[in-house]
């Protein structure tokens, strides 16, 4: 197999071919969704930099890798410092780099982008950046990478399948109804959708296209009438009621359009494509895409689904726990453990798929917050420790994503301190009634304060969207320092709140919560996870009567709700694990 080193000088031999003196390499594909086909994994492939966010910069001479907090660790551990800097993308962004490279040679520097993964809003935000530099950027219809990538794999084929009504809540018709009159309101003659989970969501089409997020890969332009067009790599239809081209006949449609206001969201929408619809002389109207907020607002049938797909995950997880108390704990490696878990929630027969790889970090590796463990790298579980298991799945009516940090040995105070604030924070937030218009911001730093009261943070946000049997992280709302969207009801979300020491330990509490009325103006969170947290790892003393009460009374819930569900000797073992902290 050819090293990174190989594969770094024979890509740059491409760039100096094509003229080039640099070129940026996004992790993402033209869907820009988190996870991508293996043939898509251009960054990991030419880096060795395997985290969901990320972007490279390579030059003639050096080459930088930008990623956020949650990567440092693992950006630490997959790069080779030989051929890679590693940057922080927020403190050092990948432009100001670029910018410093431009500044110390005495000629321009061009810097090529591929534009089927680059969107106009990237775009825009380059060129602002670059202005008034000797900076030159370009655009490119191929990517260079696939050009020296020998053996990359092809794209699997896809496997389409559609929802009933009741589950998804809303036929397709009522909703392609309910987008003509958004695009009548607007004046528009189309709307170009470039996210698959919009275009999967308004047909209640879904797929096994990727390993963890079932939908079909697809764009879709939708008329003004509510007719709508499939946008397909194969250009073969789903169904009889929905046409479909492929993406190589895309410019003579979009030529037969010509002169028509077509609506489209720049941070969804490839540079290449927005390219082919000025050529084609469209009237392009830069907008949010309006299908992440109408389906972030859960229906009934949906919130029914996701509390159904909650028990099953729950009865999963209660065996799996039962069965990990019985292990001898050091013959088991990390990427063991999330394949039995894997194992247990296959066994229910509405089971889909993971909603994303399991992380399953024992110890220091718990540190590092999107850790993946790879058989012959990972780690025994040789205690004592904090095994951190963060993990869901997609069920046929709901989507589930939880973490839960499980004690293995004899846990020292400073871990257990540790994993008390973050379970308070957690509590604070399950808690927590807010008036209408709060913004995630504000409910990330209610989360933050007990940990804040005890000297301790985490790098990431505190919440994100989930979809229904699409993405688990989903737009457009989060609870985040920095994200100042408005929570409403019919949210779904997730509370996450964590410490991390390096080379020690991760502790992550996580459920899923529903934004739910309580009365005019109020808002509050309905815990829809199921599932007990460790006691062996949160310490009466360090919570306040409110957390120990809402802590009991959460164990008490999960108890009597999937208590019909198992059977006798795991509703013993529940009882055990739910019986009341004082």
């Amino acid at each position: 197999m050819m090293s990174h080193k190989d594969r770094l000088a024979k890509f740059r031999t491409a760039l100096s071919t094509a003229g080039l003196d640099g070129f940026i390499i996004n992790r993402a594909d033209m869907y820009q969704g988190e996870e991508v086909r293996a043939a898509d994994e251009r960054l990991a492939w030419l880096t060795g930099f395997t985290g969901s966010a990320g972007v490279a910069v390579i030059l003639a001479d050096t080459a930088a890798v930008f990623s956020d907090s949650r990567y440092h660790v693992q950006m630490e551990r997959e790069l080779d410092s030989r051929y890679f800097d590693a940057h922080d993308m927020i403190s050092s962004p990948a432009h100001d780099w670029i910018k410093s490279a431009a500044d110390a040679q005495d000629t321009p520097l061009r810097i090529g982008a591929y534009g089927w993964t680059l969107t106009k809003s990237g775009f825009d935000k380059l060129e602002a950046v670059f202005q008034d530099t000797d900076i030159v950027l370009t655009m490119h219809d191929t990517h260079p990478i696939d050009a020296v990538w020998d053996d990359r794999p092809d794209y699997p084929a896809a496997a389409p399948f559609f929802l009933d009504d009741a589950v998804s809540g809303r036929s397709s018709a009522d909703k392609c109804e309910e987008l003509a009159s958004y695009l009548a309101g607007q004046g528009a003659d189309y709307l170009l959708l470039t996210a698959p989970d919009s275009v999967n969501w308004l047909l209640n089409l879904r797929a096994r296209d990727l390993a963890c997020t079932p939908y079909f890969l697809s764009f879709a332009l939708v008329r003004k009438t509510g007719d709508i067009q499939l946008i397909t790599e194969t250009g073969e239809a789903v169904c009889e009621d929905v046409p479909a081209i492929s993406f190589s006949e895309l410019d003579r449609v979009l030529k037969e359009a010509s002169g028509s206001i077509t609506l489209c969201d720049a941070a969804r929408l490839p540079m290449a494509l927005f390219t082919a619809l000025k050529t084609a002389d469209h009237d392009v109207r830069l907008v949010p895409d309006h299908i992440q907020t109408l389906k972030a607002v859960k229906n009934p049938a949906e919130i029914a689904g996701f509390k159904e797909a909650h028990i099953r995950d729950g009865c999963a997880l209660v065996r799996f726990w039962h069965w990990f108390e019985q292990q001898d704990k050091p013959a088991f490696h990390e990427h063991q453990i999330a394949e039995q878990l894997a194992a247990f929630r296959s066994e229910d027969e509405h089971f889909i798929c993971d909603s994303f790889p399991a992380i399953a970090g024992f110890g220091a590796h718990g540190a590092i917050v999107h850790y993946r463990a790879v058989k012959a790298s990972d780690a025994a579980l040789k205690g004592p420790g904090v095994l951190l298991l963060d993990s869901g799945g997609h069920y046929q009516m709901g989507t589930t994503d939880i973490t839960r940090c499980f004690a293995v040995g004899t846990i020292d105070n400073e871990t257990r301190r540790c994993s008390t604030a973050v379970f308070a924070a957690h509590a604070n937030l399950a808690m927590t009634q807010f008036p209408e218009g709060t913004t995630g911001a504000q409910l990330d730093a209610i989360c933050r304060a007990p940990l804040w009261a005890e000297g301790l943070d985490y790098g990431h946000g505190t919440g994100h969207g989930v979809g229904h049997i699409l993405s688990v992280h989903e737009g457009p709302a989060s609870i985040a320092p920095r994200r100042h969207d408005a929570i409403y009801a019919g949210y779904l979300l997730s509370n996450e709140p964590g410490t991390y020491k390096k080379d020690a330990f991760g502790i992550r509490h996580e459920n899923l919560v529903l934004t739910v009325a309580t009365a005019p103006g109020w808002l509050a969170f309905e815990t829809l996870t199921l599932f007990p947290f460790d006691l062996a790892l949160i310490d009466r003393d360090g919570l306040t009567s409110a957390q120990l009460s809402w802590l009991n009374h959460y164990h008490a819930t999960v108890h009597s709700t999937l208590s019909p569900h198992l059977p006798p000797h795991l509703e013993a073992f529940l009882a055990e694990k739910c019986a009341p902290l004082h």
